[in-house]
């Protein structure tokens, strides 16, 4: 684990996963070609790229096969007394995530990483062999539609997430603003109209983060350090056409660009702004660091809605990973591992855990892998 400090929560100290070094590799995710290389290299192993599964095949109960398709299109058969589906689960299928979620793709959920071959088909291949339905959820964070990243903006426009004012459409608070999980922050945002929420400063605040230091300490290597002139980071998102980012002369230019109710955004800040020079939050109970008034003339508002690493759940397993019926029996010859089955955390991921999905990936498959060889074993 590497530590950060979170520029866009304050003085906030978290740490994130770093990589492990390969001397094989220089791409610290090297995971992949590690593996690949492996395969490669047994004799016992045929390695299929661009060849997707179309269906298990079945005898009386048992997992006994498959039949994939190559780039050619050509129908391949293949034998199996084992099968682990592993495809990542659900993100890629916009259908799926609207029938068994709460969400809905690109109107209160966007990507910033697409990933349309997680489309859920292992799932779908399982349910159709009678296998259970888990729980399914999307592993959602707060992020700003499309530039969300991992920490909810690009890295160089992380003054956008720094915990000032947050207003619904409805121009009502939120929550704590200086929350410190950004997946607690998106089941906020996600309930509110809309499922978005706007975080606001002033032009008097925006002269306060102009004349602060902008180095980029301790960002991992490769990322931006942050710009601290908003006007800059507005006249490079109006090249983007990007329409989630707003500047505006007055409240009432804010709200019309914003659909933000100005009657009640006013009463809100005028409370806010009270609460800022008392020292004291007794609404949410922000720390007094992080209160700082707006009065104009200028203001800036950042759209946020759920951004998410992926769709998780969907095939229901036991501890060996073997893939359970209806009846929660286990169907002979099938395992799921990763996305497609995991189910750990009800409805929020555990930020304290960070890489926890690719630590249950990894453990899972390794699970499935002996369990299949020790049921291939027994079977004959």
């Amino acid at each position: 684990f590497g530590q950060i400090n979170d520029s866009s929560e304050g003085v906030r100290t978290r740490y994130l996963h770093a990589f492990a070094q390969h001397p094989d590799y220089e791409d610290q995710f090297y995971a992949c070609a590690l593996l690949t290389d492996r395969v490669k290299a047994n004799k016992n192993a045929r390695l299929f790229l661009e060849t997707p599964v179309k269906r298990l095949v079945m005898t009386g109960n048992a997992v006994t096969g498959l039949i994939a398709e190559d780039k050619t299109g050509k129908e391949i058969e293949v034998k199996a007394k084992a099968v682990i589906i592993a495809t990542g689960g659900f993100m890629g299928s916009p259908e799926m995530i609207r029938k068994y979620t709460s969400y809905t793709y690109k109107k209160d959920l966007f990507f910033t990483y697409e990933m349309p071959n997680m489309s859920g088909d292992g799932i779908r291949m399982a349910w159709d062999a009678g296998a259970a339905r888990s729980e399914m959820m999307m592993d959602v964070y707060k992020g700003m539609p499309i530039y969300g990243g991992p920490e909810g903006v690009r890295m160089d426009w992380a003054i956008l997430a720094r915990p000032n004012l947050m207003v619904n459409l409805a121009g009502e608070r939120v929550m704590n603003e200086a929350c410190a999980d950004r997946h607690f922050m998106a089941n906020a945002i996600h309930r509110q109209p809309g499922g978005c929420a706007f975080l606001i400063f002033d032009s008097t605040i925006a002269d306060i983060y102009r004349s602060q230091k902008s180095d980029g300490g301790g960002l991992p290597p490769g990322f931006a350090a942050p710009i601290n002139d908003i006007d800059k980071i507005v006249a490079e998102a109006k090249k983007l056409n990007y329409p989630y980012l707003f500047a505006a002369e007055s409240l009432d230019d804010l709200c019309r660009q914003t659909g933000i109710d100005l009657n009640a955004l006013k009463t809100t800040i005028a409370e806010y702004n009270s609460f800022c020079k008392a020292g004291n939050d007794p609404i949410f109970y922000k720390d007094a660091s992080h209160l700082l008034p707006l009065y104009g003339p200028g203001y800036y508002a950042a759209q946020f809605c759920c951004d998410a690493f992926g769709g998780l759940g969907g095939i229901k397993i036991n501890y060996k990973t073997e893939v359970l019926n209806n009846t929660l029996k286990p169907i002979p010859g099938l395992y799921a591992v990763g996305s497609d089955a995991n189910t750990m955390y009800e409805d929020t991921y555990p930020e304290y855990l960070s890489g926890n999905t690719t630590g249950f990936a990894y453990t899972t498959g390794l699970i499935a892998a002996k369990n299949a060889a020790e049921y291939i074993h027994v079977s004959g």
